[in-house]
This record gives structure tokens, sequence and C-alpha cells, in this order.
């Protein structure tokens, strides 16, 4: 996946990151999961206190509280479609990036990296989700926590299918040497 942004104004190149794809990409696949799941966790814990007090109090019509309530459970399923779109994006833009058979060890230091930070993630969101205020939070989405018990196998056999979708393809095939 191509994770490189060309920024334009005026139709002028301003910015250019690279674009070629690589082991890494799934580095950044997990620290922007791991960054999204975060921001929705606190948001409906926030929300879900609003709704509480309010429901004690009986002040205001709780309508809408609920109803943000239900789109941030939606908002689980995001996630999963998300995390999906840039699994197969990784892997189809790593079949398109040529390489050659000597940077297969700087892949395998790679894949040791992602494991590395797919730990440190899952180990965070872990703690998150046991802390007291995020816990019934991180019980209500059912797909994030599916993606983040099952972190380390979803990452590594990611990596491994972009390691063979960047190294095992024929040398006339795309951008192959």
């Amino acid at each position: 996946m191509s994770l490189g942004i060309i920024y334009s104004f005026n139709d002028k190149k301003v910015c250019c990151l690279p674009r070629r794809g690589s082991i890494l990409d799934m580095a950044f696949i997990l620290i922007f999961l791991f960054i999204m799941t975060l921001g929705i966790l606190i948001v409906y814990t926030v929300n879900n206190e609003i709704h509480t007090k309010m429901v004690d109090t009986k002040v205001l019509n709780t309508t809408y509280t609920g109803r943000s309530l239900e789109a941030l459970k939606i908002m689980d399923m995001g996630v999963f479609l998300v995390f999906l779109s840039f699994c197969f994006g990784a892997t189809i833009g790593s079949f398109f990036v040529g390489s050659h058979p000597i940077f297969f060890w700087f892949s395998i230091i790679g894949l040791i990296v992602v494991l590395i930070i797919a730990v440190f993630v899952m180990t965070a969101y872990e703690e998150i989700g046991e802390t007291a205020i995020m816990q019934e939070a991180a019980n209500t989405f059912t797909y994030i926590n599916l993606i983040y018990n099952n972190l380390m196998y979803i990452a590594t056999i990611m990596a491994i299918i972009i390691m063979i979708a960047l190294f095992g393809k024929p040398s006339s095939t795309f951008g192959g040497r």
C-alpha cells in the first residue's frame, strides 16, 4: 500500500513522500489503527458519561446522546473495514513494487520490527481496556476486540503475505527485476 502523499497547490508539487510499498506499511497500519481505536474509545466513554448524567438528572431529552452512542457502536464495524482495506491495499501495493531478492533480509528485520510494534499496540490496548473508566467502552466493541485479541497473528500473516508479494513475483511482472 502506498502511504506516500502528494500535496499540490495550484498544480505544483509541493511535497512528495516516498510512495514505495514495504513491509513497514504494516507498522503504519497498526499505529493508525491504535490511534483511531483510542479516539473512538475516548469519545464513547465521554459520551456515555454525559448520557448517564443526563438520564440521572432527567433535565434534558437523552434521545440525541443515545443516538450518538449507537452511532459510535457502528464505528466498531468501520474500524474493522478500514483495517481490512489497509491490509488489502498493502498487499496489492506491494505486488506492484519492484524488489530485488537481496532485500529479503531487510524485510525479515522489518518483520521483526512490525511484530514488536504489534506487541506494544496489543499490550497498550489491553491496559487501556482494563482501566475502570474505559472497561465498559472496550467491552462494547466486538470487532475491535477481535482485531486486538488476534493482532499478533494478523500482523504476522499480513507481513508474510506482503513479503511473498514483494519477493515472490516473476521478474517480468510489473515492477519486478
